[in-house]
């Protein structure tokens, strides 16, 4: 189990240390083909969080995703709540999805997962814009595993 070290956006703490468990073994091959030469106490992204949000912006905006609070488009809470219905759909095991979350109560879990259920980004979207979001997700594994596989094997 890696050691993600952050800043804490509130500032209160100077360092806040999660711990990040991987079960889906792509993800796992990923994270160590590119961060698996690091030091343990590297920093996983040199940016802070202006310049992740930058970059989120950017990737939705090229999907034609609103990235805006008022338009209710995706900011990157929405990770949040989309992982726990995920891990819901998959398992509906509401105690394992507030210990991954971190929540503390099962109330929350509970609205994150009800809330996100109940609007769905995609069936909003342009049919052209979904369009475009089809075809991200159609090639997003070919790429991932275009990339895993080493080259000098074949």
């Amino acid at each position: 189990m890696r050691q993600l070290h952050s800043m804490c956006i509130s500032g209160i703490l100077k360092r806040l240390v999660c711990l990040c468990k991987i079960d889906d073994p792509c993800v796992l091959a990923y994270v160590t083909k590119v961060f698996g030469a690091l030091a343990p106490n590297a920093s996983l992204f040199a940016g802070g969080t202006s310049a992740y949000r930058r970059r989120w912006d950017h990737v939705l905006g090229r999907l034609g995703i609103s990235v805006s609070m008022p338009s209710r488009g995706a900011t990157p809470a929405v990770l949040r709540g989309s992982g726990a219905t995920a891990l819901y759909l998959e398992s509906e095991d509401l105690s394992l999805i507030q210990w991954r979350g971190r929540w503390a109560q099962l109330k929350t879990v509970e609205h994150y997962i009800q809330e996100v259920a109940a609007q769905s980004l995609l069936a909003q979207m342009p049919p052209e814009d979904r369009a475009v979001v089809k075809l991200f997700a159609d090639t997003a594994g070919p790429l991932l595993h275009s990339f895993l596989v080493d080259k000098s094997k074949q």
